[in-house]
């Protein structure tokens, strides 16, 4: 199961549309523009030791607090139509994605706060990374990382992103 950044009551009015002016793509809330990127700059790509070629745009603004999952998916199919020869790998983007999400859905809804705290901190955030990526390297790309994978597949197939 795929989840989501915020609660839908807080983004609902947040994103009014997104569109490509000549130059830029522009992400509009309903009361501004919110974020604008330049046209040549839209199949930017990023990669690390485990990701390839990512979304540089797609990761960057799922971490702005206005952007939810559904207007990134968006975002990635407006990508596509203006840069129909790229060479993002969409899976990995949103990959990267629901792997954050999942995290931050543990952090929030699991029990993993420490009791004995007068304050409310996390046990250990690090420990649960850690977690997560023994358990995918245990398995071999399966587990969580599957999971994920899969469901993101599935997703940007249905969304006609990718093949």
């Amino acid at each position: 199961m795929l989840v989501g950044f915020m609660p839908s009551n807080k983004i609902d009015n947040m994103i009014k549309e997104i569109v490509f002016n000549g130059d830029h793509l522009v992400i509009q809330g309903h009361k501004k523009d919110l974020y604008s990127i330049p046209y040549r700059e839209l199949n930017e790509t990023k990669s690390n030791d485990k990701y390839k070629k990512y979304s540089n745009w797609v990761v960057h603004l799922s971490r702005k607090t206005w952007m939810n999952k559904e207007s990134l998916y968006k975002l990635a199919i407006k990508i596509k139509e203006l840069c129909p020869n790229d060479y993002i790998n969409w899976i990995d983007t949103f990959v990267i994605i629901e792997e954050s999400n999942y995290t931050d859905t543990i952090v929030n809804h699991e029990n993993i706060w420490d009791d004995n705290s007068e304050t409310v901190f996390p046990r250990d955030i690090n420990k649960m990374n850690q977690q997560l990526k023994l358990e995918s390297d245990l398995t071999g790309d399966k587990g969580t990382t599957k999971s994920l994978k899969d469901g993101v597949t599935e997703k940007l197939k249905s969304i006609r992103l990718i093949d």
